[in-house]
């Protein structure tokens, strides 16, 4: 009788055990997942930054033509909306990792 209560309470202890590590494999996962995420939003996050039209901006304080207002256009404009969309979606992938955390 005990050695049956024994084997039970050893099949609940291996179960629970790879019930745990399959979560843990999972949330490794979702980690992972979200770096990679948050690697290419940041180089892209950069990479329109840098291509964005100069003279603009805290650049006009360093010999830039910052005194001429010009509205954007084209490409400047698309940069523009993608920079803002970019650095949205940068954010809330870090607030969800702050969260699972």
């Amino acid at each position: 009788m005990t050695q049956t209560v024994v084997h039970g309470k050893l099949n609940n202890i291996i179960s629970l055990t790879i019930s745990l590590t399959y979560r843990l494999k999972k949330q490794c996962m979702k980690e992972t997942i979200l770096n990679i995420i948050q690697l290419v939003l940041a180089v892209v996050l950069i990479a329109v930054v840098l291509l964005q039209q100069k003279g603009t901006g805290l650049s006009g304080v360093f010999g830039g033509s910052g005194n001429i207002y010009s509205t954007k256009r084209g490409l400047d404009k698309i940069l523009h909306y993608i920079t803002i969309v970019t650095t949205t979606i940068f954010f809330i992938i870090s607030l969800v990792r702050l969260v699972i955390q």
